[in-house]
């Protein structure tokens, strides 16, 4: 039941984000055509802002990735070709 819904979750959650940055991307690019000139003064904001949302998304990408497959994922002692098995 868990490693079903991880596998949902990875699913979604990677494509949210996804979604999150392409339409912040395309956001900013709007916001700096209009302010032209004085964008400059808002680039150290937007610095730190966007070094938050890409360790927030380097994170949950990690635990999508790294701890929800190896929680789901089948343990090595049912695989038939562990050593562990063999030896058995």
């Amino acid at each position: 039941m868990l490693a079903r819904g991880l596998r949902l979750y990875n699913v979604l959650s990677i494509g949210a984000l996804g979604v999150l940055v392409i339409s912040g991307a395309s956001g900013l690019t709007d916001y700096k055509a209009m302010l032209g000139a004085d964008f400059g003064r808002l680039v150290w904001r937007l610095v730190g802002k966007l070094s938050l949302s890409f360790c927030l998304i380097m994170a949950a990408t990690y635990l999508s990735f790294g701890l929800a497959h190896r929680s789901s994922a089948p343990s090595s002692d049912s695989c038939p070709s562990s050593p562990r098995s063999r030896l058995a």
